[in-house]
């Protein structure tokens, strides 16, 4: 647990700074819940987290490697960078 603890602060203060960042998502959530509910707002949220997780798990997986190499190299995006 000790030894793992170096990279999970860094990702716990991450996940915190994002919950209260006014981003679209958020702002969503807060004007639902207040112009219906919180009983509209919960189907936002559980997508919102379903959303995060669900990126989360691409990135982790490595899909990111996996659609550079399916990409020709004239369309890799260091092609549009003027030298």
């Amino acid at each position: 647990m000790l030894s793992s603890f170096p990279t999970f602060l860094p990702f716990i203060l991450f996940a915190f700074v994002a919950s209260i960042t006014p981003g679209p998502t958020n702002i969503l959530v807060l004007s639902n819940s207040a112009r219906y509910g919180l009983a509209a707002a919960v189907p936002i949220i559980f997508g919102a987290c379903a959303s995060a997780a669900t990126i989360v798990l691409l990135v982790g997986t490595g899909a990111g490697s996996s659609l550079n190499a399916l990409c020709s190299p004239d369309l890799h995006p260091s092609a549009f960078i003027a030298s």
